[in-house]
């Protein structure tokens, strides 16, 4: 890790090349936990974030997926040593203290919790549609913890500053997401209409 003023993190290859896993940017701002690599060339590492937070990461040499964070929505307050152990599937064992008290150990690979929908949008005075598998699930295991989008609005805005740092244009990307959505519900409504205009002429 050279200089305090940029820091990364690098993977020696076979052959003696370096690979960079991750470095400082407009949002990591240091690395405050000692990296662990998996026999697959998986690394794991914990940083600090600039917005205050603190965060567990595992990459190879592209983009970095994040394991688990201390941001103002996230169940946990603190993530200590040692940095997250990595399972065969890519999976990150780590320690956290929660927000609500208690330390433990937790699992996590990055993805969308299939309980995502109502733990960090459900909120009062909002309908929340969502899918019946969505409904059992936040019934079955959801990490209930209150309300989640009041009092997180300045952390919403931080991450829409950091992708603009790195030049992901907001505007853009939902412009790109309307259009592309309404074109997409154009073609399933006439699939929609075809379907039923063939279903009454049969009847006939």
């Amino acid at each position: 890790m050279p200089g305090a003023a940029s820091q990364a993190l690098y993977r020696t290859e076979a052959n003696g090349e370096l690979t960079t896993i991750a470095q400082t940017d407009a949002v990591i701002k240091d690395f405050y936990l000692s990296p662990y690599i998996n026999d697959s060339g998986t690394v794991s590492f914990g940083a600090n974030l600039r917005n205050g937070a603190q965060a567990l990461f595992t990459g190879r040499g592209g983009d970095l997926t994040r394991i688990a964070d201390t941001e103002p929505a996230s169940l946990f307050s603190t993530i200590p040593n040692p940095a997250a152990r990595i399972g065969a599937r890519g999976e990150g064992y780590f320690r956290a203290t929660l927000r609500s008290g208690g330390t433990g150990f937790f699992a996590g690979d990055g993805g969308v919790p299939d309980t995502l929908y109502v733990t960090e949008l459900a909120v009062d005075g909002v309908v929340n549609t969502m899918p019946e598998k969505t409904m059992e699930a936040t019934f079955d295991h959801a990490p209930l913890h209150g309300d989640a989008v009041r009092g997180s609005y300045g952390a919403a805005q931080r991450v829409l500053d950091d992708l603009a740092a790195v030049g992901v244009d907001y505007d853009d990307v939902t412009a790109v997401l309307e259009k592309e959505g309404v074109e997409k519900f154009v073609v399933s409504w006439n699939e929609l209409l075809d379907t039923v205009t063939a279903a009454l002429e049969a009847a006939k």
